[in-house]
């Protein structure tokens, strides 16, 4: 997985380039735990490149947003294709991390 790191100001926008499946995760988790360890804990994940999200994939997104709330911040996701809004929808990720479908709005939604 390749796997994109732009600053924003405040907020670190991850853009994955691959589906959100357990083999994929491992950059992701590292580029987590940098962006913790630097005190970047206002994160919007891109979804727009992610084809699907698989139940680790899940299980990570939920585990990501709790963290980042223990250090003070948010994860927000942006971008997802129907078929992952699909996903989020049913598996009831919604209502736990906020979904945006414009990245802007997804950063004023941090103020």
């Amino acid at each position: 997985m390749a796997l994109q790191h732009t600053d924003s100001g405040r907020i670190t926008i991850l853009t994955p380039d691959t589906a959100l499946v357990a083999a994929n995760l491992a950059p992701l988790q590292e580029e987590l735990r940098v962006c913790i360890t630097a005190g970047r804990n206002r994160i919007v994940l891109d979804l727009g490149p992610v084809p699907f999200i698989d139940s680790r994939g899940l299980e990570w997104l939920l585990d990501a947003a709790r963290r980042l709330r223990s250090a003070g911040g948010r994860l927000k996701l942006v971008n997802p294709n129907p078929l992952c809004s699909e996903i989020l929808t049913a598996t009831r990720l919604v209502p736990e991390i906020e979904v945006y479908f414009d990245l802007h709005q997804a950063g004023r939604s941090f103020r």
